[in-house]
């Protein structure tokens, strides 16, 4: 483990460029590494159909949002046929991972030597799972654990960081699981070591808030988290129209997303913890040149936009009075469809095409299947400006049911330093009684009969209290242990639910 974190020192350096907790002024120069693994860990579990379709999709958003992205996935023999023309830098493998982040490291640090804001996205779609209360993902020839991934972004030199991770139990790879099943936050080594600046400046968005599964749907040929995330970049969670996706418009996108599902298997699970805890914070932001398509047309609903090659590349449902705008690829013709199936429009050219400019045509759908059913609820609900507004008040409503109290905190603070304090200064004063009684023997040795008593009379008292002090000095010390081991529940961070309006729930992590 020591030789492997060694490693990742030596490629990536210890400096770390600050930034502020507010929103640049100019657009961050981006990086990105994208990882998806299809592969599970044994046999006994069933291999994925579409994480490395989610890596390249992702990957190529990034890429036209002109983020400098490092694609790692290994193709099976279907995706290398759909997506031709595509090579990843390298597979999912430690060695690749490494190389990857030692190329991207020196590039942004020469970008904030420039004087640039620098960020970096890391993209996971995969297996993930759980042991001993520590999570990990599967990479082809290890765990990614918890541990090691704290670690890549302890040492990532950006000024920023950003974590997308769509497996299934991928919350415990922020928190742990306390007794009893209950999660709690993680307090390994490496959090105790570096309890605050990595995460001050990382953002996380994960698939589950809970000790649940992540979905695929042929319907996507994706992950369904992925998508969502996807959609939401490519604009349909841009409210504001200014060409940045906050975590506030993501967290309203996706939690409006997925309201309308009353199955709790069914429906999608997330979590969504900005960095700093500031939800004005951008996940990414478009060049202006790169919008391609406006929803302008109320009477659409739910719209989903196809590839030539039946990609399914953004689902969005604007509400009656939102015009949202939809970034892109250049290739042509794509194909905008209603979700009822009513209708299909067809965009051809290469300039930003109103969505009310265009004829529509018939087209039929198909579904079948209970998860179809359920799955089929996606989107239901129209999302605009109001939601991501709502999301703001449940998410900081959240945090205040999340967080902890500071009198608690204060609470516990105190007792480690009466304890310290105690433990020293009782060890003091009964080294220093203990010394006397020594000095009293040691130089009574050759005293009259009557000068040993009454050295005896100093010294009995002074042995009696020595011991009493070694004993509070170490019933102090075991009680400042115990503190600082097993911090008291006040200071671990709770998930709290705060009802939207339509029966949906925004579930948020309190304080780190």
């Amino acid at each position: 483990m020591i030789r492997r974190l060694a490693l990742v020192a030596a490629l990536l350096g210890a400096g770390t460029v600050a930034t502020a907790g507010t929103t640049p002024s100019r657009p961050a120069t981006r990086f990105a590494i994208v990882i998806g693994n299809n592969q599970p860990e044994t046999a006994a579990r069933p291999a994925l159909r579409y994480a490395d379709d989610d890596a390249v999709a992702t990957h190529r958003l990034l890429t036209e949002a002109g983020v400098v992205s490092v694609l790692l996935t290994r193709l099976d023999a279907d995706s290398r046929r759909f997506h031709a023309g595509v090579t990843p830098a390298g597979p999912p493998l430690w060695a690749d991972l490494i190389a990857a982040i030692g190329r991207l490291a020196g590039q942004i640090r020469a970008a904030a030597a420039r004087g640039e804001a620098t960020e970096l996205l890391v993209f996971y779609s995969g297996h993930g799972d759980v042991e001993r209360g520590e999570g990990y993902l599967l990479l082809e020839d290890r765990r990614l654990t918890r541990s090691l991934l704290h670690e890549l972004l302890a040492r990532s030199p950006a000024g920023r960081n950003h974590v997308i991770i769509d497996a299934c139990k991928s919350y415990y790879m922020v928190f742990d699981r306390g007794p009893g099943g209950q999660r709690q936050p993680y307090r390994g080594w490496f959090l105790d070591r570096r309890p605050a600046p990595h995460l001050a400046r990382t953002g996380f968005v994960l698939s589950t808030s809970s000790d649940r599964e992540s979905h695929e749907w042929e319907r996507f040929q994706a992950g369904v988290f992925s998508h969502q995330v996807r959609s939401a970049l490519r604009g349909a969670a841009d409210a504001d129209g200014d060409g940045r996706v906050t975590y506030a418009e993501l967290g309203a996108f996706l939690t409006t997303a997925n309201a309308t599902i009353g199955n709790p298997r069914f429906r999608p699970d997330f979590l969504v913890q900005p960095p700093g805890r500031d939800l004005a914070l951008e996940v990414l932001r478009w060049p202006s040149h790169t919008t391609a398509l406006l929803l302008d047309d109320p009477r659409a609903g739910h719209v989903f936009v196809e590839s030539p090659r039946g990609e399914r590349l953004v689902d969005a449902h604007p509400a009656a009075s939102q015009v949202v705008a939809l970034h892109l690829p250049a290739e042509r013709p794509l194909f905008v469809r209603r979700h009822d199936g009513r209708a299909e429009y067809t965009v051809s050219g290469a300039a930003p095409v109103r969505l009310a400019a265009l004829t529509p045509e018939p087209v039929r759908v198909a579904s079948r299947g209970a998860l179809n059913l359920a799955l089929e609820q996606l989107f239901a609900v129209p999302f605009g400006a109001d939601r991501v507004a709502e999301f703001r008040r449940a998410w900081v409503a959240a945090q205040m049911m999340a967080s902890p109290a500071d009198e608690p905190r204060r609470r516990q603070a105190l007792t480690l330093r009466l304890g310290a304090w105690t433990a020293v200064g009782a060890a003091a004063g009964g080294t220093a009684l203990s010394l006397v009684a020594l000095e009293r023997y040691a130089t009574g040795r050759d005293a009259s009969q009557a000068e040993r008593e009454r050295r005896n009379a100093v010294i009995r008292p002074c042995t009696l209290a020595a011991g009493v002090l070694f004993g509070v000095a170490a019933a102090a010390g075991i009680t400042w242990v115990a503190v600082r081991l097993w911090p008291a529940d006040e200071r671990a961070p709770r998930l709290a639910a705060v009802p939207t309006g339509d029966g949906a729930a925004v579930v948020v992590g309190g304080a780190w």
